[in-house]
C-alpha cells in the first residue's frame, strides 16, 4: 500500500515546465529506494536507475540468461542453484552484487562436490568478469562487487532495505 502522506498536489505548470525543483518527501534513503523498486515494478520498468541499467544491469541480465542455458559449467551451476540475485546500490559509486543460493541444491550439485565455496566464488566471477568490463568501458566511475550467501547469511534488513532482486528474464 502506497503510503498517502507523501502524496502531493502538482500545479498545472509544473506539468510542462522543462525542469521542475524536487520536492523532500521526508524519506530516508532505504525507504525511497523501496519505493521506487515498487513503483517501478508496478508501471513494468526496472527497479533500477536508468544509468545502472546503461551501465551494468543490462549486461548482468545478458549474462545470467547466457550462463544459466549452460547447466555444466560452474556458472550454470550457480545459476541453478540460485535463490535470487540481488542488486544492491545507493548514492555513491558501488553496486552490489549478491548470488542467493539454497545450501540444498548446492549439496546435491555434482559441480560443488569438493570445494564448493571456491567454486561458488569463481562462478560468480565468471559471470561478473564481462559485466566489470562493460562499466569501466563506459567511464562511469561504477565499482562493481559481488558475493555468493546463502539466505540464512544474509541479514533480513539488509534484504528488505539494502538490496532489489534483478529480473533475470526482463530485458
Amino acid at each position: 500500500m502506497l503510503d498517502v502522506r507523501i502524496v502531493h498536489t502538482v500545479e498545472k505548470t509544473a506539468l510542462v515546465a522543462e525542469t521542475v525543483a524536487p520536492m523532500d518527501t521526508g524519506l530516508d534513503h532505504p525507504t525511497r529506494l523501496r519505493l521506487s523498486a515498487w513503483l517501478a515494478r508496478r508501471f513494468a520498468r526496472h527497479a533500477f536507475p536508468d544509468e545502472l541499467e546503461i551501465v551494468a544491469l543490462r549486461r548482468l541480465r545478458e549474462e545470467l540468461a547466457k550462463r544459466r542455458a549452460q547447466p555444466g559449467t560452474s556458472a550454470g551451476a550457480l545459476l541453478d542453484c540460485r535463490e535470487a540475485v540481488m542488486v544492491g546500490y545507493g548514492d555513491g559509486p558501488i553496486i552490489d552484487v549478491l548470488f542467493v543460493v539454497r545450501q540444498d541444491r548446492v549439496v546435491a550439485n555434482p559441480v560443488f562436490a569438493q570445494d564448493a565455496e571456491r567454486k561458488l566464488r569463481e562462478a560468480a566471477e565468471a559471470i561478473m568478469r564481462p559485466v566489470v568490463k562493460r562499466a569501466q568501458s563506459h567511464g562511469s566511475g561504477y565499482t562493481l562487487t559481488w558475493d555468493v550467501a546463502t539466505p540464512t547469511a544474509i541479514p533480513f534488513s539488509e534484504v528488505l532495505y539494502r538490496y532489489n532482486p534483478i529480473d533475470i528474464g526482463f530485458s
